[in-house]
């Protein structure tokens, strides 16, 4: 993707902004609602019409797959294309993974769904014995409580409903049969009960409600694969499982979204249970985004935008005044060699005298255009983003004992660790997250500078949110490196590689490539670090810095920080 250097500044200025503004969804405060039931209808008939897009979404997407292993299986020729998930497949794989599914049907093995048919009570207590969601603190939560099957419109083992079984809908061209699986999901690695599951409910996307013992068959599949994905190195997990997930999360979010839909056409539920689905909605579509597989056009994303502003009026939040004002440099830092910069150098020079050579360098006005610069502000995030749910390192340091993560809302995030964070509570930090990939719409207000195209790969862009304090220790890594300063200030130390026998170099392979030293600390404590050769500098909004593969450096936020990092090879 080609993106205009820096001489075409200002070319989405004001008017990107402007839409992004017109769009998002205004909402008024919980408070405010009870007492205006005017207010209150309208936002659930908004609500009404967020939950019928949220269906279509999911609906389409589902049966654009499914047109397209229809389409697969029915090819002759053995071709080898690449699927939505960048997985290599093959068209014979896919005419065998089918018959394999209809035989394995033929032998009565109909996985999951069937054994809860026969087994299962259905009870309440043993329809909400699995978790599905997590909750806004980081722990696991059963989706909705489920109603009768008799609601839902499908028969019991008892008696029958008022209602048949509403047949698929006729505005999509395919849907998915048991015979099925997502491109890219390999049944030799999932096995025929996991391959029975999803497709059984993926078969169900596109009717108007599903069955009640679908809720209980994507609890023990999303529960089933989550262990998968949590054994063993992250890295090394097939991505078969990770495409399982974000399937399952799809199947997942359809259930809930039919849910919702039947409780706001009964009218049984409060005004805040309907909150309260929206933000369930949202955080099965980030569960999913955050431990699934990439896959093209994902509805997840387009589903958990839609919900966000109702999602935030399930939880009651202060106003908190000081964050609409401008960020300021809170700590002092020093500069004792400052490094060399330059305003928007050509890309042949930039690549000659900077990347060839490994020079790092602080670049000014390449991002002068960005809308960022302008946006990006904590009222901004809330109303953008505010229910979205996000991993926090908590702790001083990544190589502390006492550091760890959690799931956090950004809602909540940004109250606890940056605008009011506890005395003596521990920092926290939304550190080398791809937020942008989650959050497309952060994505929108930035272009990705043309430097990070000089490389074999696509750049990765990765955020880093936090408030004054926040450390990364010193350490290096193996890919070029643009930070760009979008809101705050960092002080940043950068030494070369030949410095290395100075640094004090973690022992430990896994943090190899981490000093054990306090880079502001003690000089007395690490001398040689005080022979060490080093540029350093204060990062400013709109103030960029590259790092080359295996440059050391070290960064300490100097008041609250937004900073986007493209890393590329």
């Amino acid at each position: 993707m080609n993106f205009p250097d820096c001489a075409s500044t200002g070319s989405i200025g004001c008017g990107q902004e402007g839409r992004k503004a017109e769009s998002m969804c205004s909402l008024p405060k919980p408070a405010n609602i009870d007492n205006n039931r005017d207010a209150e209808g309208e936002i659930l008939q908004k609500l009404a019409e967020l939950v019928r897009q949220g269906l279509e979404v999911v609906r389409r997407r589902v049966s654009e797959e499914a047109e397209e292993v229809l389409r697969s299986t029915k090819t002759e020729e053995p071709v080898v294309g690449e699927n939505r998930a960048g997985e290599t497949t093959t068209q014979a794989t896919l005419q065998e993974r089918a018959k394999r599914g209809r035989e394995s049907e033929a032998r009565g093995e109909r996985g999951l769904i069937k054994r809860t048919r026969e087994e299962e009570a259905h009870t309440d207590e043993e329809d909400e014995a699995k978790p599905l969601v997590l909750s806004s603190s980081g722990h696991a939560s059963s989706p909705t409580g489920r109603r009768s099957r008799e609601e839902n419109g499908f028969k019991d083992d008892e008696g029958t409903t008022d209602r048949t079984r509403p047949g698929a809908s006729n505005s999509y061209p395919r849907h998915f049969t048991e015979d099925m699986l997502p491109v890219g999901v390999e049944e030799e690695v999932v096995g025929g009960w996991v391959r029975g599951t999803i497709a059984r409910l993926l078969s169900f996307v596109g009717f108007p409600s599903t069955p009640r013992e679908a809720a209980v068959a994507a609890n023990a599949l999303l529960d089933y694969t989550w262990q998968k994905l949590n054994t063993g190195h992250w890295q090394d997990v097939p991505i078969t499982w990770r495409l399982v997930f974000t399937w399952g999360s799809i199947a997942v979010v359809h259930i809930l979204l039919a849910d919702l839909q039947l409780s706001l056409s009964g009218g049984a539920n409060t005004t805040q249970a309907h909150f309260s689905s929206a933000a369930e909605i949202v955080r099965a579509c980030d569960r999913g985004l955050l431990m699934g597989a990439p896959v093209g056009d994902n509805p997840l994303h387009k589903v958990a935008s839609l919900f966000n502003s109702h999602a935030r009026l399930s939880a009651t939040m202060a106003d908190l005044p000081a964050e609409a004002l401008p960020v300021a440099q809170q700590d002092e830092a020093t500069v004792h060699f400052p490094l060399p910069s330059g305003r928007c150098p050509p890309l042949d020079r930039f690549l000659l005298n900077y990347m060839n050579k490994s020079v790092p360098v602080k670049l000014l006005g390449i991002v002068d255009h960005w809308p960022a610069l302008k946006m990006w502000r904590i009222p901004y995030l809330r109303e953008l983003a505010g229910a979205r749910t996000v991993p926090v390192e908590v702790g001083a340091r990544y190589t502390d004992s006492t550091w760890s993560q959690t799931l956090l809302t950004l809602d909540e995030y940004l109250t606890r660790y940056v605008s009011q964070p506890a005395a003596g509570a521990p920092t926290g930090y939304l550190a080398q997250h791809q937020l942008l990939d989650q959050i497309p719409e952060l994505r929108d207000d930035l272009l990705v500078p043309d430097y990070c195209h000089l490389g074999e790969e696509e750049p990765r862009l990765h955020a880093w949110l936090g408030p004054r304090g926040t450390v990364s220790p010193l350490h290096h890594d193996p890919d070029h490196n643009i930070l760009v300063q979008v809101l705050g200030y960092k002080y940043i130390r950068l030494y070369a590689e030949d410095q290395s026998p100075l640094l004090y170099p973690h022992p430990d392979p896994l943090l190899s490539n981490t000093s054990q030293a306090e880079i502001e600390g003690p000089q007395a404590d690490w001398p040689l670090l005080q022979q060490a050769q080093y540029h350093d500098l204060i990062l400013a909004p709109g103030e960029s810095l590259y790092i080359p593969p295996r440059y050391w450096h070290y960064v300490r936020s100097l008041s609250t920080s937004f900073s986007v990092s493209f890393w590329w090879r």
